[in-house]
């Protein structure tokens, strides 16, 4: 009878350390980030906001995690339907992969430090 108490108690410490470990990593993509090969900035902010700032040109873009590491832009009058976008974050460094290259087949991706 002990064992089963013991059994719910390291599940429920087990769920509360996986969701805080889920709201951590979707936290870290929160700021703004910087590629200097593209001349891009990257200002993703809580409420589902991305400032895109390419050569001086300001964009405001809406974007939703579909996990804790894929999110997709809400494009308006976009045509087709959003594609996700996977993302790794080690450090100071963002990596989007941005799906294929279609004429060579090659995975495209986007590295970008963050902006301190």
């Amino acid at each position: 009878m002990k064992r089963f108490p013991r059994f719910l108690f390291a599940m429920a410490i087990f769920v509360l350390l996986f969701s805080a470990c889920a709201v951590v990593s979707r936290n870290a993509l929160i700021g703004k980030w910087n590629s200097q090969a593209q001349d891009l900035t990257l200002e993703f902010t809580i409420d589902g906001r991305l400032k895109q700032t390419t050569q001086g040109v300001s964009q405001e873009l809406k974007y939703r995690f579909l996990a804790d590491n894929s999110i997709e832009l809400l494009v308006p009058g976009a045509s087709s339907d959003p594609q996700p976008i996977a993302f790794t974050i080690a450090d100071d460094k963002l990596t989007l992969n941005l799906g294929q290259d279609t004429t060579t087949g090659q995975a495209q991706t986007l590295d970008l430090t963050r902006v301190k």
